[in-house]
């Protein structure tokens, strides 16, 4: 686990980017599945490291030395995860052609800091808001567009204790006259449309995978957050795919033990946002299938986190 993230940690405000993604991977059933491009999300599990320096992940960091230097060693890897990610999302946001795009950013920035409540020395809600005010502040002594689009990613993509700081630092750039990125006029065009779940085995366990679907500026685009029954509910993968009615029909066609069933938006909303609760608490599940174990709740848990809070029409 890496040391949380302080604003005193943050690089020079001058700092120009040099770390790149030239490709990257948004957890979904198949490369095809993927609504939108999705190629500008950073991978989770191979966070870039500035020049000359080893890779480095929050969960897979080199061992702390016991020496009077273990602060500084904390501080050094604290910092380059911190300006690999940002470089990345600087690099990225005002390229992509719309808020998904944004929003997928935004929400991997933020996941490649998650670790289980137990796991974590401050506990989770206190280690995102350290995370939220040490983006903020670097982004916004960065004071460029580019920076600004990656504070709106943050705000739209991010998790529950990062958006707070990364929303109030891009009102002020925008307050200042920074240009705001192209999609953000979009930003506001998010609403759910209909609400589902699917359940069935594999592996020996039984999971039910809640699915909401949304418009997102005129592309629908459905949300799958697949949850183990007999795991206490803990979340086991978490996807995107492109047509509900498409789903179903496969789900209606498989010989395989299979069950789909309608549900209220709000009800999706709500079991989708208790999940994420426990899992937070107990860490990930299992994933079905051949799912890389955890990278898609890492990714997508702020995405789901600011889906889960858009009211349904007419409520």
């Amino acid at each position: 686990m890496a040391p949380d993230p302080t604003p005193t940690d943050r690089p020079d405000s001058a700092r120009t980017p040099t770390d790149r993604l030239g490709s990257a991977r948004t957890p979904a059933p198949t490369p095809a599945d993927r609504p939108g491009p999705t190629d500008a999300a950073p991978r989770p599990t191979d966070v870039p490291s500035p020049p000359g320096a080893a890779p480095v992940h929050p969960r897979t960091t080199p061992s702390a030395p016991t020496s009077p230097g273990t602060a500084a060693w904390k501080a050094h890897v604290t910092a380059t995860i911190v300006h690999a990610t940002l470089d990345a999302l600087v690099d990225a946001a005002p390229t992509v052609a719309d808020p998904l795009a944004a929003e997928l950013l935004g929400s991997d920035a933020c996941g490649i800091w998650w670790t289980p409540a137990e796991q974590s020395e401050h506990g989770l809600p206190e280690r995102e808001r350290r995370v939220g005010r040490t983006y903020a502040a670097h982004l916004e002594d960065l004071g460029t567009a580019a920076a600004l689009a990656g504070l709106r990613a943050l705000q739209i993509g991010g998790a529950d204790g990062v958006v707070p700081e990364a929303s109030a630092a891009a009102e002020r750039m925008a307050a200042a006259g920074i240009p705001e990125p192209v999609w953000w006029a979009d930003a506001p065009r998010i609403t759910p449309l209909r609400g589902a779940r699917v359940s069935w085995t594999d592996d020996d366990h039984r999971f039910t995978s809640y699915l909401l679907e949304m418009d997102r500026a005129g592309q629908v685009v459905n949300l799958a957050v697949a949850t183990l029954d007999d795991c206490s509910g803990v979340i086991g993968d978490v996807l995107l795919f492109s047509d509900l009615d498409g789903f179903k029909r496969v789900v209606e066609d498989s010989d395989q033990d299979r069950h789909m069933e309608w549900m209220g938006v709000g009800s999706v909303q709500a079991r989708i946002s208790r999940a994420i609760d426990r899992t937070d608490l107990l860490g990930t599940g299992p994933p079905p299938g051949s799912s890389e174990p955890e990278a898609g709740y890492v990714a997508m848990r702020g995405l789901a986190q600011r889906w889960t809070a858009v009211s349904p029409p007419g409520a």
